[in-house]
This record gives structure tokens, sequence and C-alpha cells, in this order.
């Protein structure tokens, strides 16, 4: 568009030089188009720069300047003005010349900054305004022939695209162009040769703007930008580093512009406030002043003040406070970004001398009649309270820049310093020749520092950052920080002030800006899209996974653990339920104990074999029960052994296998005492119990057994014996938790249950035959010792079991592996107390032989007129009262059969026994 609109502009210019350019002004920029004093600032020298600055605002509607603005635009006009001076009184720069001014007004417009920068065009291609003698002051068409010299540089504009266009003019005619603020990346490139600027580009604002955004952590911003290059270019700068930054997301990007409505603006703003955009608190405005004052009224008008932090570029910040004066209650806190400049005290002064009605400044008059009732003592007028946006500083360096380049070209193409005045270039300054030097120009600045160019004729890359904030009831820009390309980001954090709602304008509160908080260590993130990666839920991983990439969970195989940082696999260290353990020396002992307690029984009761009480007592029977205790045993034991798989098979195995050794004929022997004394009871052991032979009890007894053993070996098949790892945790001496590894065999959960349910039924058959075998004559009561055995086995298997998996997570822990080792070790003990020890008692500590004791208590009841039975083994005796016809003729008899022994009493033995019996009770 620009590039058309000069073409169309210089064609009318060569093509009709009468009317036709008073009329193509007139269309393009209505308004007072005569060349007057309030139009142009003039000071002849023998060398003239340029100027452009915006003085007066723009309305896009009626195409004409306006109100004049604050002393911050006056002040740039007389920074050129000072500029000019110090180098004319300065013996070192440009000696024996003077340099002149011809300064406009841009109205920060694009279109009127072109039309006056016609005035620009060399002499002789403006011949039409020396033919008609406009220098006499008679009215002109719209270009200003106020010298016949060609103009040696240009300065400004302050917009980027009023710049963009201006240059594009005076690149025709080869005349250097110096912007002190106008930023955009395109200036940067070759199509601008001749576009010099003291500031950098923009694409180093954003860098600055970046930094700042990730400064505070804030990972998910939202972003609205002018609809111009300007803009377009800081959307693109910056959508490409955050492409380029995995923790920064772009929430809300929208184009804004001062031709669109106050109902688009809302809808912006309400877009800003729905989920997930509304978790966007930080929202960075890369757009010109107009244009945030009409976003920041919206945020006002839907009264979503408090629910966002701007961050703005230059575009806003280069005004300061005044530009926000109408919506700065929206606007606390801002952060801004604008080019680094200070202040120059001696300028400062030149300015407030300069306040005066005999300024020569054409708009001085003006900004006087307006604001004279409110400047201050240091010429700060109207409402300004800002004080540290010095540009004009900015000005004065590109002044500089040209004197500085114009003093290199002259004294070494003119062949020194002296005379300079009579070197023929002066007259007829080469455009060409003056970039070059300008490219190679480095000096001090009076208040900036060091400033020169680079490849690009961009200014060197520092910036300030700025925050909007209240102190002492006084609201304005504060210097906060300051940003340099190649250094760290230097920010007072004791001097920013947010006003979110949740910070309240208190220090060091820092508005959130986030779609997503951090995961917690050991969880991983789900975003909830691709592209947008900054929203993600967080889902756990499990305990002994560490965390790839903050997405991906990955075990550690053992034995192997996740490190604090859940971000790396550590070995620990691995132990077993072995004798160094609390555990493993407790079943270590108790084995020992149940292992002496056996030995006991197989020295002490099966050696005595030929006991009659032994051979009465189902020895098979008892020789099953005392193999399953010894493995009952042997299994329990082999739990504190280091794991392998094929110890886990007698580990997993033998606890089922042994109790069903145990059990099974225990439950048997229960049966058959039950069955002899029931039998005697009914027939008054006139017949005996219909037992079962040994080769059918071992029948049954190996079905029970072929059933568990098939049962265990079926577990085995669907769970492969192997050794599992359990990982423990316990509080180590620096207040942290260590882990360590335990090795166990893989005991299943089905398998203990399988234990449980199989020796419980045996258990209660045993119990329940025991119960009702219970009466018994009082010489020996071993239905009593069965009742209880079974009855505590039932409590000890129940009660370990529970405990295990009560106090444990897992079926390997070691303290679920210890209470089943101790069961097993406690039925052992159990069984061998109530079914052995009672016997080897009687044996060794009843004096005489156990059948003389049965046969004297046979006879001493017989004299008192009962009849006895005693059985084999269990005994069990029914005392019942003879009811007979009385008389010495009825006999008492005593048969014998298998299980009863049967004895006949002549009178004489009878009155013998009572004798016998009289004593025994003595």
């Amino acid at each position: 568009m620009a590039s058309a609109s000069i073409f169309i502009l210089l064609m009318y210019v060569f093509i009709h030089p009468g009317h036709s350019i008073h009329s193509f002004t007139a269309a393009t920029a209505t308004g007072n188009s005569s060349t007057t004093p309030s139009d142009v600032y003039f000071k002849d020298g023998d060398i003239i720069l340029g100027g452009f600055f915006p003085l007066h605002t723009y309305d896009e509607f009626s195409r004409e300047c306006k109100a004049i603005r604050e002393s911050k635009a006056l002040k740039l006009v007389e920074a050129m003005v000072y500029a000019v001076s110090y180098v004319n009184n300065n013996t070192s720069l440009l000696p024996g010349l003077r340099l002149g001014f011809e300064i406009y007004d841009s109205c920060y417009s694009d279109i009127w900054t072109l039309k006056k920068g016609l005035n620009f065009i060399p002499p002789e291609m403006r011949r039409a305004c020396w033919e008609k003698n406009v220098t006499s002051g008679s009215r002109g068409y719209g270009i200003s022939c106020l010298h016949g010299k060609r103009v040696a540089g240009v300065v400004g504009s302050q917009k980027s695209a009023s710049s963009s266009e201006l240059t594009i003019l005076l690149g025709l005619y080869q005349i250097p162009q110096v912007s002190y603020l106008s930023t955009i990346d395109s200036l940067s490139k070759v199509a601008y040769p001749y576009f010099f600027r003291v500031v950098p580009s923009d694409r180093h604002q954003v860098n600055a703007i970046m930094d700042i955004v990730q400064y505070y952590g804030w990972t998910y911003v939202s972003l609205l930008f002018s609809d111009d290059e300007y803009g377009e270019n800081g959307y693109y700068e910056f959508s490409k580093q955050v492409t380029a930054n995995d923790n920064v997301c772009l929430a809300y990007t929208k184009e804004i512009s001062t031709s669109f409505s106050e109902e688009y603006y809302d809808e912006i703003v309400a877009n800003l406030r729905t989920d997930p955009y509304n978790r966007a608190v930080a929202v960075v405005l890369f757009a010109h002043l107009e244009e945030a004052v009409m976003l920041l009224g919206a945020v006002e008008r839907n009264k979503a003040v408090g629910e966002f932090t701007f961050i703005a570029s230059d575009g806003v910040g280069n005004f300061g406070r005044q530009g926000l004066e109408k919506v700065e209650h929206a606007a606390m806190g801002m952060i801004t970004v604008v080019p680094f400049s200070e202040r120059l005290q001696d300028f400062d002064t030149f300015f407030y001398d300069s306040l005066n009605a005999n300024n020569p400044n054409p708009w001085t008059k003006e900004y006087l009649a307006v604001y004279s009732e409110k400047c201050d003592f240091f010429g700060v007028c109207g409402n300004e309270t800002d004080l540290l946006s010095p540009h004009e500083t900015l000005v004065i360096d590109s002044v500089m820049s040209f004197a500085h380049a114009l003093n290199s070209m002259l004294i070494t193409e003119c062949g020194g310093s002296e005379n300079l005045e009579y070197c023929p270039l002066v007259a007829n300054i080469d455009g060409k020749l003056l970039r070059s030097y300008l490219m190679e120009t480095t000096f001090t600045s009076l208040s900036n520092g060091q400033v020169a160019f680079d490849g690009n004729g961009d200014g060197k890359v520092r910036y300030k950052i700025r925050n909007l904030n209240s102190a002492w009831g006084l609201t304005s820009f504060k210097d906060v920080g300051s940003w340099e390309e190649l250094t760290v980001l230097d920010i007072k954090d004791s001097s920013i002030r947010f006003y979110t709602n949740d910070t309240d304008g208190l220090p060091f509160f820092v508005p959130l800006s986030v779609c997503s908080s951090p995961c917690p260590q050991g969880y991983r993130k789900e975003f909830f899209d691709e592209e947008r990666k900054c929203c993600w839920h967080c889902i756990k991983c499990v305990d002994n996974a560490i965390v790839l990439n903050q997405t991906l969970c990955q075990e550690c195989a053992p034995p192997e653990w996740p490190d604090a940082n859940r971000t790396d696999c550590r070995p620990v260290d691995v132990f077993y339920m072995s004798w160094g353990t609390i555990e493993g020396t407790v079943v270590t002992i108790m084995s020992g104990v149940a292992f002496l307690e056996a030995m006991l029984v197989l020295l002490f009761y099966f050696t005595q074999y030929k006991q009659r009480i032994m051979r009465r007592s189902d020895p098979v029977l008892c020789l099953f029960i005392y193999g399953g205790i010894i493995l009952a045993t042997v299994a329990a034991l082999s739990s504190t052994f280091t794991p392998s798989p094929g110890l886990c098979v007698v580990t997993r195995m033998g606890p089922s296998f042994a109790y069903s050794l145990m059990f099974a004929p225990f439950a048997m022997k229960s049966t058959r005492l039950y069955r002899v004394f029931a039998k005697a009871k009914q027939t008054d052991s006139e017949e005996e119990a219909e037992l079962w032979s040994l080769t059918r009890q071992l029948v049954i007894l190996g079905f029970v057994w072929a059933t568990e053993i098939c049962i265990s070996i079926a577990w085995i098949i669907v769970f492969p014996p192997d050794v599992s790892n359990q990982f423990t945790f316990q509080d180590d001496s620096t207040g942290g938790e260590s882990v360590n590894l335990l090795i166990a065999c893989n005991i299943q959960l089905h398998e203990s249950v399988t234990e449980i349910c199989f020796s419980l039924v045996l258990l209660f058959v045993t119990l329940v035959f025991s119960v009702l075998a219970r009466q018994l004559p009082d010489n020996y009561h071993e239905v009593q010792f069965c009742a209880f055995a079974s009855a505590g086995s039932m409590l000890v298997i129940v009660g370990a079991y529970a405990a295990g998996f009560g106090t444990a997570t897992s079926a390997v822990s070691s303290v679920s592996i210890m209470y089943r080792s101790l069961g097993m070790i406690a039925n052992s003990i159990l069984m061998m107390s109530c079914i052995f020890i009672p016997k080897m008692y009687v044996i060794f500590f009843v004096r005489g032989d156990i059948n003389d004791v049965m046969l004297r208590k046979r006879q001493s009841v017989a004299m008192s007129g009962y009849r006895v039975r005693s059985s084999t083994g269990s005994s069990v005796a029914t005392l019942k009262k003879n009811n007979g016809t009385g008389g010495a003729g009825k006999r008492r008899s005593f048969r014998r059969s298998k299980s009863a022994c049967e004895l006949t009493l002549n009178p004489e033995q009878v009155v013998e026994l009572k004798a016998i019996s009289t004593t025994l009770k003595e």
C-alpha cells in the first residue's frame, strides 16, 4: 500500500506540476494544506536535517490533525533543536559549518507523514514551487520551498508504519533516515537501505517479553495484536518463539484495530473470560496506544478489572501513563517494554527555558495556550506524572548520528577539518556516500551510552522494563528492570506491583497464569490435545515407576527403585526373611522348638511301641500325624532360606500337604473313637463297633491327600513358582524414607484360601466327633485332648492367616510370610502337645503296668455292683447300675472282643476284690 501511494504521488508531481499536487494532497489529507509557520519549524543552516514528530492527535474519520499532545511530543521537537544547537556549539563537530532543521508534525498518521514527506524531495524535483515563488510566503501546493538546499537526512518518524512509507519516498532520492522509535522488523531488510534507527527491531522486543513471561512462570498467555505490520510482525515472532518453547503456550489470539466497534472489543473480553482462556491471566498487547485504550475500555465496561495482567509493547509503553489516563484503572499492574533511554539534565533545563511565548517553535504557543495553567516548575504540564519516558534523548542520539557521520564524511572526503565550509559536498550532500559513513558511525551518547548501527541499520539491543503502579497516591510508570541481548533479565521484584484479584497490589505477589498446575512428583501429564501442551491432567504413576519427559511412566525393574525425584532408577538393598531379620529370627527359633519337641516324641513315644496303650492308640494314624507335623515345620523353616524357584515349590505346596497329612488322620482317629464308644454304649458292650480296616483307612486317606496335592499342583501350574519382589519402606535417620527389596516366593492368595478351607473342614470333623465322644472313664481322657487340639488348631490357622492378611498389603510381604510360618509351627507344637505328650506322661510317670491299673479299677467297680467296659487305646467307660434279680446265682461277665476285655469273677474273687478296693481307697 505504501509503495502504491508513493508511486501515484510521484506521478502527479512529475506529470502535473501545478494544481495536480494540490488536488492530490487535498484528497489524501483533508485539512489545512497551506504553508504557514504552524506547519513547519525551520532554521536555516549550511546543512539541513529534516524531522518528523507526532505533535497532534489524528482523526481517522475526518483525516485531520486534532488536539495537541502533552509535553512529551513538544519535548521531541525541542530535543532536535537542542541537539542541533549542541553540534553548532561544538568545535569538534562540523567545524566552520552550521546545522539547520526543517521539522514537521506527523500527527502519528501514515498518510499525513507521507504528505509532509514531499517537502524533502530534492529542489530540482520541486521546480514548480520555485516558479510560484512560494518562499515569499504565498500559499503553495502542499510542498514547502523554504530553502534551495538538499536535505542531508531526516530524523523520524516515531510510528513504524509512517517510517515504512516515508523511507520508501526518501530512498528514491537516496536520503538517509534515522528513526528514534520505529521498531518493526521489516525495516531491517534490504528493501530499506537508507533506513537507520537508534533502537532495536521488534524481534528483540519479543525476546524481552518472552523472558518476562518465563521469569514469572507464566506458561499460558493470550496475545492481542494490531492489524497492521507492527502487530502482525509481533504476532508472528511471538508465535514462532512459543512454538520453539515447550514451556509457554498461546491461549487466545486476536487482532485489534481502531476501526473495530466496541462490540468487537466486548466480545474479545468475553472470550478472554471463558474457560480455559480465563486461566491465561497474562495478556500480551502488541499494539498501538489507541487500540490498547479501546481494549482496556472494554475491560472496564465488562467489569473485568483485576482479572488480567497486561504486558505491552513499546507501541503502548512509549506514551507513558498519560496515554492510559482514561483507562488506567484497568491498566494497573501493566508491564511495558520500551527502548532504553536515560534522562539528560541539561536538556531538561533547556526545555524548561524554552516554554515561553518568544520561542520560535510554532507549536509552543499552541501548547501553552492549552496547558499553561497546568505546568509545574519542571516543565511538566497537564496531568503528566510520568517522568520516566525520556524518548527525547533518542532524538538527540539520532541527530548526533548524522552529525558524526557528516563530520567523518566531510573531513575524509574534503581532506581535513579545516575550511569545511568550502567543501563542495556541503552544498550537495551525497546521500549514498553519507549512508556508508552512517553504517560505520560509533559514538558515546550524551545520556545513553554507546551508539552504533549493526549491519541492518539497527541500534544496540537494550530495553527498559516499566510497571504501572501506585505509590503514595501517585500512579505512574516506574522503571523496574532492564533487558539486553545476551544478558540475563534484570528485574527489581520489590518495585513491581500487580493488581489482579489474587495479588491486590502487594509486593512479591505474582498472579498465576497457567492452564494446569505442575504435576506432583510421581505423576505424568496427559494433555488435553496435542496443540495445547500447557493444559493437562495429572495421572499418577505406579510407585515403582519414574516419569520420563513428564509424560511417560516407566517402571523400574527390581532390584531398582525410583530416586527421590522420580526421574531415575537406583539399585536398593536386597534381603529376604533370613536369620538376620526379625521375622526370620522368630520363625527360626520357633522351628527349633518344634523340632526339639518332635525329637522328644520320636525318642520317648514311638520307641514305646510295645506298650499296650501305644498298640491300642492307632499307631499308624499317629505316625501319619507325626509326619505331617515334621513336614509343616520344614515348610515353615524353608521360608527363611534364599528364595529360588525350586525352594518355592516346597514353600508353596508344603503347608497344604502338611495340613492334609496332619489333619486327615486326626479326623479319622476321632471318628474311630466316636464309633467305638457309641457302639459300646448302645449294646452295653455286647457287640463291638465295625471299624475300617487299615487298608480301607489308607485308601480314604490317600484320596484326601491326592485331592489336596492335585489342588496344590494346579496352583503351581497356573502360577509357576518364582521369586517375587516386594519393596518395603521405613523411616531413616535423616527423616526421609529408605527403600529395601524383599525377595520371597510368589505365594498366591488362592493357595492360602485353599489351605484354610481344606484344613478347617478336616478340623471341624475332628472337633464334632471328639465332642460327641466326650463321655470317658476316669482313667484316661484322650478325646478331651483331641477336642482341644482340633479347636486350638482352628483358632491358630484362622488367627495366623487373618493377622498376615491384615498387617500386609501383599501375600509376599515378610509379615504375612512370618504369620503363615508361625501358624504352621504353632499347629505342630499344639498337635504334639495334645496327642503325644499325654501318652508319654502315662507311659513314664504312671507307676506299674497300665493293664494292672485298669484291672484293679475294674475289680473295684465290680465289687460295687457296676459293669465296666474298657476300650482299646482311647477308653470310654459307661458306668451302669446292675438292676438284676440279685442273689449269689447271678453272674457278672466281662466279654472280650476286638475292642474290649472280658473277665469272670467267682464269689471268692469278689471278696478278695472288695478287700483290694478298700485298701486302694485308703
